[in-house]
Formats: structure tokens, C-alpha cells, sequence
């Protein structure tokens, strides 16, 4: 049986990982944030919803000025934000 998917659990996960990503720079991170996403156990659904909960509750995950400019970066790139967007179809 698979584990019952928990938000803020997940969310902390990906906030970590685009928390590394941020700290290697742009060139970095603006391919990598995608791939996050694109390579997490979850339903697409579920994907969009850590999405959703890192984009705009961005203030409960730590030091943020750290990690959410990248994911606001990424989400805002004409070509990186279809990729990103795309894990959750």
C-alpha cells in the first residue's frame, strides 16, 4: 500500500531540494526546480498542490528569502515554467 500523501511533508522535501538548487545560482536552478517537480512519487494533482502550497505559503517553510525567489523565478521563465507546469498533467 502506498503511503498516504501528507502536504507539508512533501512541501518541506521540495522546499529543501529548491533551497540547494537556489544556492548553486541561476544557471542551476532555473533547469533544476523543474525537474524537482517532475520527478516527485506523487499524482500530478498532488504535485500542483505542493506547487501551490510553496508559492503562496512560502512563509511557513523556513528561511524563505533562501529558496522562493528561485521558485517565483522559474514559474515566471517563458520557457522553464512549461516544463515546470507540465509535471502536473
Amino acid at each position: 500500500m502506498a503511503a498516504k500523501f501528507k502536504l507539508r511533508d512533501a512541501a518541506w522535501g521540495v522546499m529543501e531540494a529548491i533551497r540547494d538548487a537556489a544556492a548553486k545560482g541561476p544557471e542551476h536552478y532555473l533547469s533544476q526546480i523543474p525537474k524537482i517537480f517532475e520527478e516527485l512519487p506523487y499524482a500530478p494533482a498532488d504535485k500542483s498542490s505542493v506547487f501551490w502550497e510553496l508559492d503562496e505559503r512560502y512563509g511557513g517553510y523556513g528561511d524563505y528569502t533562501k529558496w522562493h525567489f528561485a521558485l517565483r523565478q522559474v514559474r515566471n521563465h517563458p520557457v522553464h515554467s512549461k516544463q515546470l507546469f507540465g509535471a502536473f498533467k
